[in-house]
């Protein structure tokens, strides 16, 4: 089974090409401090023509189109399931959502929850207890936003907390200076339970671990297009969009 898989849900466009499980091309488009946001998802097509002619590939050879669906950037998050859903229509491929916490659980010794910082004192949150031999998972708490405040007692059924950089660093210094549930939760115990905050693994490619995930899920599925139909693939926002609309200035009264 050949793939196109993208994801554009976080500072980085990530693409990749897999054919049964194994990474074919692979490439990061941008990064936020070389393009602007909108530069970098106006390159996403032209990548993935560039990355399939680097292959080899053409569109018939195409079984199947991956997407991240979130949770990230809501203008990329938008942009990259509107791009998925256009190729997947126009070429009649099914297409597959993979969200950016399963990619980091699949790296995670379960069970465990996933930690990533959204901005502005939020984080994307989920739960996990096990995960089978095709990579569905079974969770304890569906992917949410939450803020720090609320962390304690949402995951306080998961003794091990696996966090991204940020979120690392901003809840441990958050520990450290002895605020309410959080130092609770990540340097003792919770309600009797003991809690242990970890960096997570590095994903180099975030669009080849979705492609993975996605190929395991549906390798042996044989009405693929008809279980996965581009029009059912919705963003998994979290949260709503970061926009401050102006107000309209009062008018003036009109003179006699």
């Amino acid at each position: 089974m050949r793939i196109l898989s993208f994801d554009t849900s976080t500072n980085e466009i990530h693409l990749s090409l897999v054919e049964d499980g194994r990474a074919v091309k692979e490439i990061v488009v941008a990064e936020a401090d070389a393009l602007t946001r909108q530069e970098a998802v106006a390159a996403l097509m032209p990548s993935v023509v560039e990355l399939m002619g680097q292959a080899g590939w053409q569109k018939p050879d195409l079984d199947c189109i991956v997407v991240g669906e979130g949770p990230g950037s809501f203008t990329g998050v938008r942009t990259g399931i509107v791009t998925a859903r256009t190729i997947a229509q126009g070429l009649n491929l099914p297409l597959v959502p993979v969200h950016l916490l399963d990619c980091y659980a699949s790296l995670c010794p379960l069970p465990a929850a996933v930690v990533l910082a959204a901005g502005r004192g939020r984080y994307f949150v989920a739960g996990y207890t096990s995960k089978d031999d095709r990579d569905c998972f079974q969770m304890s708490v569906a992917p949410v936003s939450a803020s720090a405040g609320d962390l304690g007692a949402l995951l306080a059924e998961s003794a091990v907390w696996y966090a991204d950089e940020k979120a690392f660093l901003e809840l441990a210094a958050s520990a450290q200076s002895g605020k309410g549930t959080l130092n609770s939760a990540l340097t003792g115990t919770l309600d009797g339970r003991s809690h242990q905050l970890l960096a997570l693994p590095i994903l180099e490619n975030i669009a080849t671990k979705q492609a993975q995930i996605a190929w395991n899920r549906v390798s042996l599925n044989d009405s693929l297009a008809e279980a996965y139909p581009y029009q059912t693939v919705t963003p998994l926002y979290l949260r709503n969009p970061s926009i401050t609309l102006k107000k309209n200035a009062p008018e003036k009264p009109h003179g006699n």
